[in-house]
């Protein structure tokens, strides 16, 4: 399990994985780094991804990176701090980005944001 100490001194634990294009198709690949044998990706539009998170965490920070390792898959990998409560991730296609917003479905949501470098290998149906 990975985790990472917050400012006030509390720790979290850390979830992640990586978004890639396998075949035509989005795929979440397991990150052995992260804890992200817990995230499910729930669903891929014409311009959406949604990945849930299981119902004992709640987004707290979010952030994004392209990696080189995943780029030439046509991927990327993105990491999230997580405690309590349950979020889910949309990822909307932007030229050349694929945008993150995420935010926990109760009353003390906290928003938070990134931005993952994406290229296709066809439409994302």
């Amino acid at each position: 399990m990975s985790l990472f100490t917050a400012t006030d001194g509390a720790q979290h634990r850390r979830v992640g994985g990586v978004l890639r294009i396998v075949n035509g198709a989005w795929e979440l690949a397991n990150d052995t780094e992260y804890q992200s044998d817990d995230l499910t990706l729930d669903g891929v539009g014409a311009s959406t991804i949604t990945l849930t998170f299981p119902p004992a965490l709640k987004i707290i920070s979010f952030r994004a990176s392209p990696d080189a390792q995943f780029a030439q898959n046509y991927g990327a990998s993105f990491g999230v701090d997580a405690e309590l409560d349950r979020a889910v991730i949309r990822g909307r296609l932007m030229t050349g980005l694929l945008y993150f917003s995420s935010w926990s479905n109760t009353a003390t949501a906290i928003h938070v944001e990134g931005w993952l470098l994406h290229e296709t290998a066809g439409p994302v149906e």
